[in-house]
């Protein structure tokens, strides 16, 4: 929407949530700028302890839930897969401790094949997944944007056109076959 209402802010000390004192000037900066979306990037700068301490990080995203609860705010929280993952769904390729994926409502990852093309892997905890949807990063105008090219895997990807979500959802109305009410 509007870039006035596009907020980045650093701070000169390092925050770290896994402190009584870093999840209060968390909840100050939030109940401030009252964010709708809240982007903590990444876990590994932001605590001091293990990424396999289930019961200390359990506590910390226990603090966020709380945070996104008392502020009607969505947090993206930005960690890294594990080594050697590329072949697992994406919630299980994340580094550390099986709370990340059990505290996640979605889940995105992005991975990158020895070619250099990026697919987009999706988990929600509430609809279905996907997996290996190619993307491209495009400039358009004065910013850069990512697009989907194409719903097929990436080794059988040729380049097209892009086509509008009109055209798209025409297309896929056009090469549907009636079903008459018996049918039903």
């Amino acid at each position: 929407q509007d870039a006035a209402n596009f907020n980045v802010l650093t701070l000169e000390d390092r925050l770290l949530i896994d402190t009584a004192e870093g999840i209060q000037t968390l909840r100050s900066v939030v109940n401030e700028v009252r964010p709708k979306l809240l982007v903590l990037d990444c876990w590994v700068r932001l605590v001091q302890i293990s990424e396999t301490d289930t019961r200390r990080i359990a506590e910390v995203l226990h603090q966020l839930r709380k945070i996104r609860d008392d502020f009607q705010c969505s947090i993206l929280l930005v960690h890294h897969a594990g080594k050697n993952s590329s072949n697992k769904r994406a919630g299980d390729r994340l580094r550390g401790s099986g709370e990340f994926h059990a505290w996640a409502e979605s889940i995105l990852a992005l991975k990158m094949d020895h070619n250099g093309k990026v697919t987009l892997d999706c988990e929600h905890r509430a609809a279905e997944s996907f997996q290996n949807l190619p993307i491209v990063l495009v400039k358009e105008n004065d910013g850069l944007s990512v697009k989907a090219v194409s719903h097929f895997p990436v080794d059988q990807l040729t380049p097209q056109k892009s086509t509008s979500i009109e055209d798209s959802v025409l297309n896929l109305i056009g090469s549907v076959k009636p079903t008459s009410l018996d049918e039903l």
